[in-house]
């Protein structure tokens, strides 16, 4: 009988001590490993109940620890973000207001002698018969002409006239746009596909401005969308704002050209074919009207520029 108890006693220390001290130590391996969602049985005699307990509940606490650890990485992240997001908006301020105030000076000093030019031209080509030299003339002008458009384009720039915001349905104003576009033959050789699947709410803005904005990147699409390839426009509402998306199947934007697209006087085409103003003029009126515009690209893989305006305040 004293063998068969023997047995017996090392069994149940077995089973309520060393099993225990087993499992503890490979829990605590694994949570030296990182891996918290472990926990021990809590049975057998008080003493090992009582340390798995404390164990269990230091694991809860580690657990704890560990998501209000994650969420103070997340809330930083955030705040990191948006303090970057700031940087960068007073940067474009800053640069488009000292831009805007030499635009104006230049415009005012070129424009004065310009206009006279112009001026002289047009009386002398009144004066000429038709033959080469009246030709060169009208070449002068239309040369002349171009330098005139960029220096109200900077005048415009420097100092936008003072216009009334309007109660608008965009979705009708962005349909103008695009019957106004397609009249012209813009997108003869593209596919425009318009993709509006819900009555939007009305937003806050100067018609002709928020025109002017949707032309000039439905424009810059059609320039970056090879013949054959396609352009879209949607739109919809989120929380308390309207969003407007021009998409084009293009080339996509360069990454290291992508930081620049809102400087002034920044482009991409070649001489002659634009001055750089127009992506900065679209974002004073998008910033103006509270909004803003993203840009998201990829190269080889198309480009999309978002509008986003808040609801028209009741």
């Amino acid at each position: 009988y004293g063998g068969i108890l023997l047995l017996f006693g090392a069994y149940i220390l077995n089973r309520t001590v060393a099993n225990p001290i087993r499992r503890l130590k490979k829990i605590t391996g694994q949570v030296a490993d990182g891996d918290l969602e472990q926990q021990l049985p809590v049975s057998g005699p008080k003493e090992v109940a009582d340390v798995a307990m404390s164990f269990n509940r230091m694991l809860m606490a580690l657990q704890h620890s560990r998501q209000e650890t994650r969420d103070s990485i997340e809330a930083l992240q955030q705040v990191n973000n948006e303090l970057r997001s700031t940087r960068d908006e007073l940067v474009m301020t800053e640069k488009m207001a000292s831009v805007g105030h030499l635009a104006a000076g230049m415009a005012h000093e070129v424009g004065n002698p310009l206009g006279a030019t112009i001026g002289y031209l047009e009386l002398l080509k009144s004066e000429l018969d038709t033959g080469r030299s009246k030709e060169i003339v009208e070449y002068a002008l239309r040369e002349t002409g171009r330098i005139d458009r960029l220096v109200r384009d900077m005048l415009d720039y420097a100092a936008p006239p003072t216009v009334h915001p309007e109660t608008l349905d965009i979705v009708e104003v962005a349909m103008e746009a695009c019957d106004l576009l397609t009249q012209q033959g813009i997108f003869e050789k593209l596919s425009l596909q318009v993709d509006f699947p819900m009555p939007l709410e009305c937003v806050t803005i100067a018609r002709h401005k928020l025109q002017q904005v949707l032309i000039n990147l439905l424009l810059n699409a059609r320039d970056a969308t090879p013949p054959g390839g396609e352009i879209c426009l949607s739109g919809g509402e989120i929380k308390s704002r309207i969003w407007l998306k021009i998409e084009d199947s293009g080339t996509g934007i360069d990454p290291e050209i992508h930081e620049h697209l809102f400087d002034p006087f920044f482009t991409t085409k070649a001489p002659g074919e634009g001055c750089g103003l127009g992506l900065s003029v679209c974002y004073r009126i998008i910033d103006e009207a509270d909004g803003s515009i993203e840009v998201t690209s990829r190269e080889g893989g198309g480009s999309s520029f978002t509008i986003w305006l808040p609801l028209k305040s009741d």
